[in-house]
C-alpha cells in the first residue's frame, strides 16, 4: 500500500501539492441518537496553498478490521482563523449497526515538504484516527482551543489544546509520534514515519506536555515548519474506550516577538495562581492583566469547561494597544463540586506585522472546599481509595481487581514533574499500599494508577 501512496504522488502531482498545505487537523464524533453519530473532520489549511478538496473520504471500520463504508463527505463551512490559515468542517451523519467499538480515519498524500523533524515529509500520508465505543451514552473527547501555530524563536511556546468530554470520561493526554501511511486499512494499520523527532527545543525547556492540564511547552531554538501530534485516551470505569488525535504543525519564525507578561489576583486561595482553591460559600472573583512593551495589539479571552457549564463564570474583557484585562465572577457554583479540577485557559493573542502570536495561560479551579474526603471508586471489575487525604505523606492506597494485571502508580505535582513512580502487581483480590514520604512538599498532587488498558487517578493533598 506504501508503494501505491508513493506513485500516487509521483504520477498526480497536484494532489501531493495540495495536501503539502494541510496544516492540521483531527477527527471527534457527537452522540445524537442511539447509534447514530454526527462525525466532524476538521481540517487547517494554509491559504498560500492551492484549494483544499471539496469532499473528503472518510473511513469506517468495525472491531474485526472490516471496512464498513467509506463517504464522500462535502465542506460543511469554513472560516479564517488568521495567519493566513483556515478551518474547514466535514460533516458526516452515520448509524452504525450495533453498539461497539470502530475506528474512524482519514488519510490524504502528502504533507509538506518544508517540515524538518519527519522524513520524508513529502511522500507520507497525513492521517487523523478516531476510535470510537459506540453507545448511547457516550460521544468521543474533543478539543476546546484551536492549534497554535506560529511561534518566534527563543521565546517560549505554550499551548493547551484542552481535551474535554462532554460525557464526564477519564483522559489521559501525551505527546505522540504522527501517523502515516496505512500498512493495512483497519485496526492498528497504521506507522510512525521513518524518522521523527520532536521539535527542536532549547535543553533548559524541553518540547513537553504537561499530564496534569495538557499545557504544551517548550523554547524552540530553531527556526522551520514542524509537525506534532496530541493522543488523547479516553477511559470509562477504569476502561479504554476511545481516541482522539490532534495532527498540527508549528511554524518557528525570526519574528522578534516578547511574549506578554500576564498577571492574575483573585479571592481564592491556592498553592500559586495556576492552582486556585474555590470556595462555594462565597463568589470566585478573577482578574488578569496582560502587557507587553511593544506598541502590539493585546487581545484575552477565557476557555475552558467552567465555561460550558449551565451556571458558566461571568466573564468580560477590555483588549487595547499593549494591554489586555479580563475579569471573571463565578457564584452559586456549590452544584458543581467535584473531586478533579475543572482546567481554564486564559488566551492572550499579541498581532505584530499581521501576524498573531499566541499564549495560552493555563488555571486549575479546585471547587471541593480544599478537602478531599475517603472517596471510593466502584467500577465493574476494579476499585480504588486513598485515605486519608489530605495526609503529611504517609497514606493508603487500597484496591481491587478482579484479574492479574502489572501496572504502576505515579504521582505528578501541578506542574506537570513525575514526582514518584513505583511498578506494582494487580494481583486479584484486595490490595494495600502503605505510602510514608517525608520529602514531598505541602500541595496539591495528581496520583495515577495505570495498567494495559485502565486508568485510574484521584487528586492528593499534602498538608
Amino acid at each position: 500500500m506504501k508503494k501505491a501512496a508513493l506513485t500516487l504522488c509521483f504520477i498526480v502531482n497536484l494532489i501531493c501539492v495540495h495536501a503539502s498545505h494541510l496544516m492540521g487537523g483531527q477527527i471527534t464524533s457527537r452522540n445524537i441518537g442511539g447509534k447514530t453519530y454526527q462525525i466532524t473532520l476538521t481540517l487547517y489549511r494554509d491559504t498560500r496553498g492551492v484549494a483544499i478538496n471539496s469532499t473528503a473520504p472518510i473511513n469506517y471500520y468495525d472491531s474485526n478490521d472490516t471496512l464498513i463504508v467509506s463517504n464522500q463527505v462535502p465542506i460543511n463551512s469554513s472560516t479564517n482563523i488568521g495567519n493566513g490559515i483556515e478551518e474547514y468542517f466535514y460533516i458526516d451523519t452515520v448509524t452504525f449497526p450495533t453498539i461497539g467499538k470502530y475506528k474512524i480515519t482519514w488519510h490524504d498524500c502528502c504533507r509538506n515538504a518544508a517540515i524538518v523533524n519527519f522524513e520524508p515529509p513529502d511522500y507520507q500520508n497525513f492521517l487523523l484516527e478516531n476510535e470510537l465505543l459506540v453507545d448511547p451514552t457516550n460521544s468521543s473527547p474533543k478539543f476546546l482551543n484551536r492549534p497554535v501555530f506560529f511561534a518566534p524563536i527563543n521565546q517560549p511556546y505554550v499551548y493547551n489544546p484542552l481535551p474535554y468530554d462532554i460525557d464526564g470520561d477519564s483522559l489521559f493526554w501525551s505527546l505522540d509520534t504522527p501517523l502515516t501511511i496505512p500498512i493495512s486499512d483497519g485496526f492498528g494499520g497504521f506507522e510512525p514515519p521513518p524518522i521523527y523527532t520532536t521539535p527542536s527545543s532549547d535543553p533548559g525547556m524541553p518540547f513537553t506536555m504537561n499530564p496534569n492540564t495538557g499545557q504544551i511547552s517548550f523554547k524552540p531554538n530553531r527556526t522551520g515548519y514542524f509537525v506534532t501530534s496530541v493522543l488523547v485516551r479516553e477511559f470509562r470505569n477504569g476502561v479504554e474506550i476511545g481516541i482522539i488525535r490532534r495532527d498540527y504543525q508549528i511554524i518557528i519564525t525570526n519574528a522578534t516577538v516578547t511574549p506578554p507578561i500576564i498577571i492574575i489576583s483573585s479571592n481564592a486561595s491556592g498553592p500559586s495562581s495556576s492552582a486556585l482553591i474555590l470556595s462555594t460559600d462565597s463568589t470566585f472573583r478573577l482578574t488578569a492583566t496582560a502587557e507587553v512593551s511593544a506598541r502590539n495589539f493585546l487581545e484575552i479571552e477565557a476557555i475552558g469547561e467552567p465555561l460550558l457549564l449551565s451556571n458558566p463564570p461571568l466573564v468580560q474583557v477590555s483588549n487595547d494597544t499593549s494591554l489586555a484585562s479580563l475579569s471573571m465572577e463565578w457564584g452559586n457554583n456549590d452544584m458543581f463540586r467535584r473531586e478533579k479540577p475543572y482546567t481554564m485557559v486564559l488566551r492572550v493573542t499579541q498581532t505584530q506585522n499581521q501576524l498573531r502570536f499566541i499564549t495560552d495561560y493555563t488555571i486549575q479551579l479546585f471547587l471541593n472546599s480544599g478537602v478531599l474526603s475517603v472517596s471510593e471508586l466502584q467500577k465493574d471489575n476494579f476499585r480504588f481509595e486513598v485515605y486519608p487525604n489530605p495526609s503529611d505523606g504517609n497514606f493508603n492506597i487500597s484496591y481491587h481487581s478482579e484479574s492479574p494485571e502489572d501496572g504502576e502508580m505515579n504521582i505528578y505535582s501541578l506542574k506537570g514533574e513525575k514526582i514518584f513512580n513505583q511498578k506494582i502487581n494487580l494481583k486479584k483480590g484486595e490490595h494495600l499500599i502503605k505510602f510514608a514520604e517525608k520529602n514531598i512538599s505541602s500541595g496539591y498532587y495528581n496520583l495515577q494508577l495505570i495498567s494495559n488498558k485502565k486508568l485510574l487517578s484521584k487528586s492528593l493533598i499534602i498538608k
